[in-house]
Order: structure tokens, then sequence, then C-alpha cells
């Protein structure tokens, strides 16, 4: 009787392990795709800079419609991402598996996989994480870029404006390309 349970115990660990390699490579195809599309939406990013200072507006335009269609698949990505993950803390709670706990980071998710990471330096979940999260900073550092050569171009529109209609302006720029400034009327 006992070799039984201790039978049907195998199986069902056997059971959850193979449940559990399918989630792993899910999530790496999943971290993947999230870091080929965060990829393609910094090249767009970039390239909207370079347009911006060429003033190619009608190529920005077609460029806007690109980014948009990158941001959407980013966020139905995410929305997998999600799912997944809803799925994976159902199993965990379900088999007690790691005490039971939520998958509620990237590092608990690290956590219940390291069985999965075979060999030594083969993190391949936590090096798409790395790798993602440099390439989400790049794109916020390339679109403060943008923000601030925007700011400047509209406040050199609003100074050729004043100029026309006789009004003195002086600007100072702060760190991120704001103005502050200082209105006389002639």
């Amino acid at each position: 009787m006992e070799s039984n349970q201790t039978n049907q115990s195998n199986q069902s660990n056997q059971i959850l392990s193979e449940v559990l390699n399918t989630y792993y490579f899910d999530i790496l195809d999943l971290w993947k795709k999230l870091c080929l599309e965060h990829t393609a939406l910094f090249d767009i990013t970039c390239e909207e800079y370079n347009l911006l200072l060429s003033n190619d507006v009608d190529t920005m335009e077609a460029l806007l419609d690109k980014k948009e269609s990158i941001i959407k698949r980013i966020s139905d990505l995410d929305l997998l991402r999600k799912h997944l993950i809803n799925k994976l803390n159902a199993l965990v709670i379900k088999n007690s598996y790691e005490n039971g706990e939520n998958v509620q980071t990237v590092s608990d998710l690290i956590k219940i996989f390291k069985q999965y990471e075979k060999g030594k330096g083969e993190n391949f979940l936590l090096r798409y994480n790395q790798l993602l999260i440099s390439i989400i900073e790049k794109i916020q550092l390339q679109n403060r870029k943008n923000q601030i050569f925007l700011n400047k171009a509209i406040l050199s529109i609003k100074e050729i404006r004043e100029g026309l209609l006789g009004k003195k302006s002086y600007n100072t720029y702060n760190s991120m390309g704001v103005t502050s400034n200082m209105n006389s009327i002639k």
C-alpha cells in the first residue's frame, strides 16, 4: 500500500515537473518576444529623433503608426505574461510548490524556475530580464531626448510668433529642456 502511494506521489511530482518545464519554456519564449518588441520600439524611438532633427513630418506620421503597432503588440504580450503568471500561481498554490507562494515579481519567477536553468551560468530567464530592463532604460532615455528636442522646438516657434507680435522673451533652459521665461512688452 505504501509503495502504491509512493508511486502515485512520484507520478504526481513528475507531472508537476513536466508542466512547470512547459511553463518555463513558455515564459522564456515570452521574455524573448518582449525583448524583440522593445528593441523594435527603441529603434523606432531613435528613428523618431532623427526625423525630428530633419523635420520630416510626413515620414514621422508613418513612423508613429508603426510605433503604435509595436506598443499594441507589447501590450498584448504583457496580457499573455499576466495570464501565464496567473496559471502558474494557480498551479503553485494547488501543489504547494515553493511553499505555495504567489509569483509577484520576476525574482519569484526566477526562484520557481531555478531547477530548469540547467548548468552553471545558464540563467536564461535572468539574462532575458536584465536585457529587457536595459532596453527599457534606453527607450526612456531616448524618449527624454525626444521630449527635450520637442520642448525646444515649441519654444522656438513661440519666440518667432512673439517676435512677430513685437513681444520680447528671455528664456533659460533647465536640464529637461523646459524653460522659465521673463516676458516684456514693447
